[in-house]
């Protein structure tokens, strides 16, 4: 039996020729785009133990047809390989290669191997919500947001930090969003302190920060807010339920100061695109960031200022709306 996966491959890496790649077991193929641009990479290896092949359970769960355990043969090393090899084609015009989203084949070799395959193959990819499937947002909050600009320019930099923070979450840039989270809490509650043990007892004192945490923690239900993984919501969120608020505040600073520096004599350094390994710290991160944007977003959003230009600005359009009728 073979196992075939297919990585897409950003960026503009042109060939006139290539053929197969044989690294240890694993033998890598290009495919292209347009005549000569690298569209994906695949990878193909045996899989000799039926162990690890696909296969279904029946599920005794109401509604649950069946149970799929889609196999992953040497998918773990196959990533591992593909983030040295992204690294070292960023010189000749590759950006990126999607080691989350992935096509996975089953190639039976013999008639019994096809006879005992319950699946040939399935894509891996990542959902954003939909659009439609939002909730709307009431008019009332956008406008508030529009004529609240003169308001706002003390917490535009802050809010800014959220926004690349939620952006970077959602594309599972998990190494970055925790940087654009930190950032935004620095920004805010550090008062120009940049070691650890200064950090964290600015962290401690500041009151709004506190206060976001403890509702974080309080309402794990909440952070599904964050486009999370259903999943990892719930595990990410019990690994730190019971934890105290200066405990959490320790964990947010120490794993900043973890992520800002690096070396090869440290056993678990770790690597630029292992954004898995810090999903956990990135969702609790993103959820306090959150909370904490929001609060600081009421303040312009909801000044005597900004109340009164909104409502002025929405009496005039409901005249303009009547004369128009009459």
């Amino acid at each position: 039996m073979k196992c075939r996966y297919a990585f897409g491959v950003k960026g503009a890496l042109r060939l006139k020729e290539a053929c197969p790649l044989v690294v240890g077991d694993v033998t890598f193929q290009f495919l292209f785009r347009e005549p000569d641009v690298v569209a994906a990479i695949e990878a193909e290896l045996s899989v000799p133990n039926a162990d690890h092949w696909p296969h279904g359970t029946t599920n005794p769960r109401p509604g649950v047809a069946a149970d799929f355990n889609f196999g992953s043969a040497g998918l773990e090393r196959i990533v591992g390989y593909l983030r040295i090899a992204e690294g070292l084609l960023s010189l000749y015009g590759v950006e990126s290669i999607d080691t989350e989203s992935f096509e996975q084949k089953w190639i039976p070799e013999t008639d019994d191997e096809r006879a005992q395959l319950d699946l040939f193959g399935f894509r891996r990819t990542i959902q954003r919500t939909r659009p439609d499937e939002m909730p709307y947002v009431p008019f009332e909050l956008v406008a508030r947001s529009i004529v609240g600009i003169p308001q706002a320019h003390d917490v535009g930099v802050e809010m800014s930090f959220y926004r690349k923070g939620r952006i970077d979450f959602i594309e599972r840039r998990y190494i970055e969003a925790i940087y654009d989270c930190f950032f935004m809490f620095e920004t805010l509650f550090a008062n120009g302190k940049s070691r650890s043990d200064a950090v964290k007892a600015e962290f401690k004192k500041a009151n709004r920060l506190r206060e976001a945490i403890e509702r974080v923690i309080a309402d794990a239900a909440e952070w599904k807010s964050v486009e999370a993984d259903g999943r990892s919501m719930a595990g990410c969120a019990s690994r730190y339920r019971g934890k105290t608020v200066d405990q959490i505040i320790d964990e947010i600073v120490d794993v900043r100061g973890f992520l800002h520096h690096h070396s090869r004599k440290r056993r678990d350094a770790w690597h630029p695109d292992d954004h898995r390994r810090f999903e956990c710290e990135a969702l609790l991160l993103m959820r306090i960031a959150q909370d904490v944007a929001f609060e600081i977003a009421k303040g312009p959003a909801f000044s005597p200022i900004t109340t009164a230009a909104v409502k002025q600005q929405f009496d005039m359009e409901l005249r303009r709306r009547n004369e128009m009728q009459d």
